[in-house]
């Protein structure tokens, strides 16, 4: 089932389309609607649609400039524009800026219809000329290799906006890659790992006496003919030997290469080696006196000399850390820190939903320098300490993230929100964002998803169940954005919880 984003800023044209159209007779769901191009190009990143039907002409950002901006960031995703101008200089541009269907007000259903199904048949060609050969932790004690040795490679995928952009570019890594090992060593395997985030893919390579030299050379290779620069970041974990793979040395392999992938943060290199990378891993307790003082201050409330406290283990202790373990470590005491003076203040949940990216296993591979971590630590830090100042006077964005929070279950959007709270949608969406270092969008997706764990732990009911309980119709959207989200799908997720009990 492919994905439909709605884009007019007039609301009954926007209901008439979502509810006259036979959508899933022509294997596509709505994933969301928009009355400007602005809110839509947001929701794009937020929903992952794979079409997007606008209007042309909107206040703000019309459809054309909205088309340019899906072309230049999002290429795969098609565009259907509808207009009320039968106007040739309109549909010369909308070409240019590749869109595939221009269709004239009032557009008839079938018309429409007919247009999905054409665009969802070249979603599934598309979708077909990306496939590579995959392996996972539980299948690889089943595969027969034909070599005695094994390494994973996890490369970093800059500028990844969504699934189908990723699956097109590990598309193109593994033919250049495929190409290079071919050539390097006779027999030499390669293999897609079917695990990981959506900014890091591994590959498993299997030969016959292969090493990390022979990896090397083939990656230099790929790297100055056919791989994308984008791509070009790779961590190596070390060599195992024997004829076949168990589960857990499968994902103790991919460990080590993410953990050598995260030395990229330091800098000095595109190549970085598992074996190199731990060896600059120090004792941590010379931060225990800081963390113990934090600790104290937090207690005490005495937010002055808490706020100089967190900016100087951000600026000097954080970006002073020389190991990828320092910095796990120290991100982790700091939020913590940061989530037990939320909770006193009564914004856990505003926590939760700010640092959640950074709470994930990988979350250094985002980060391009120690620099840029410390100054969006600093940041967040800021925001955490600035709800200290809530109820002193009205603040409407304050009044919206408690608004949202009490009607998570319902059908919200940020246009719903703006008409509500007597503001214009882009205003509100750029001032939200400024003010709480998150779009609105991601901030609803945050507090539902905050929801649906906890009732998913508290095996409050199954997931669609919980999918309902949290905003979302169709269950299986809710699973795509719960995994784009924890990383894992809501069973694993139950079954995770069950463990830990």
């Amino acid at each position: 089932m492919y994905g439909a984003l709605v884009v007019d800023d007039e609301k009954y044209i926007r209901r008439s389309i979502i509810n006259r159209i036979h959508w899933k007779e022509c294997g596509v769901e709505v994933v969301g609607e928009a009355a400007d191009g602005r809110e839509a190009f947001d929701m794009i990143a937020l929903n992952q649609p794979d079409i997007v039907i606008t209007d042309i002409r909107m206040p703000g950002t019309d459809g054309l400039r909205l088309s340019e901006k899906i072309a230049a960031e999002y290429p795969h995703i098609r565009i259907i524009i509808i207009s009320a101008y039968n106007d040739f200089d309109y549909a010369r541009k909308a070409i240019r800026y590749g869109v595939r269907e221009y269709l004239l007000k009032p557009v008839a259903e079938e018309e429409l219809e007919t247009a999905l199904r054409r665009l969802c048949a070249e979603l599934e060609a598309d979708q077909s000329s990306y496939q590579v050969p995959e392996i996972s932790p539980d299948s690889v004690e089943k595969k027969k290799f034909k070599g005695d040795s094994f390494l994973i490679t996890s490369f970093f995928l800059s500028e990844i906006r969504d699934e189908a952009c990723c699956e097109e570019r590990i598309s193109k890594l593994y033919q250049a890659l495929a190409l290079q090992a071919e050539a390097e060593q006779e027999g030499l395997e390669l293999f897609f790992l079917r695990e990981g985030s959506g900014e890091q893919c591994s590959f498993l390579w299997a030969g016959k006496g292969m090493t990390e030299r022979k990896v090397y050379l083939a990656l230099k290779k790929a790297r100055s003919e056919d791989m994308e620069e984008r791509s070009a970041s790779v961590g190596l974990s070390g060599v195992l030997q024997g004829e076949s793979m168990k589960e857990a040395q499968l994902l103790k392999l991919q460990s080590e290469a993410v953990t050598a992938l995260k030395g990229k943060i330091f800098g000095g290199g595109q190549v970085w080696y598992f074996s190199k990378v731990t060896q600059k891993e120090a004792s941590l307790e010379k931060y225990k006196n800081d963390l113990l003082q934090l600790y104290e201050l937090s207690v005490q409330e005495d937010w002055e000399k808490l706020k100089l406290l967190l900016k100087e283990m951000i600026i000097y202790k954080l970006s002073g850390a020389a190991s990828v373990l320092e910095l796990e470590f120290l991100v982790g005491e700091l939020i913590f820190a940061l989530e037990r003076i939320s909770r006193r203040l009564g914004y856990l949940y505003e926590t939760r939903v700010l640092f959640h990216d950074l709470k994930k296993s990988d979350f250094l591979l985002r980060f391009e320098s120690v620099e840029k971590l410390a100054s969006v630590m600093e940041e967040l830090s800021d925001t955490v300490l600035s709800y200290r100042c809530g109820g002193k006077r009205y603040d409407a964005l304050e009044e919206i993230r408690d608004y949202v929070q009490q009607h998570f279950a319902e059908d919200l959007s940020v246009a719903h929100i703006a008409g509500k709270y007597h503001m214009n949608a882009a205003y509100l969406s750029t001032v939200f964002k400024e003010r709480n270092n998150i779009s609105l969008s991601a901030y609803i997706e945050g507090v539902r998803m905050e929801k649906a764990k906890k009732f998913l732990r508290q095996d409050w009911g199954n997931i669609t169940e919980a999918a309902l309980a949290t905003g979302y119709s169709d269950s299986n959207y809710f699973t795509k954005v719960f995994k784009k989200y924890t990383g894992m799908t809501p069973s694993q997720w139950k079954r995770s919880a069950e463990t830990s009990k």
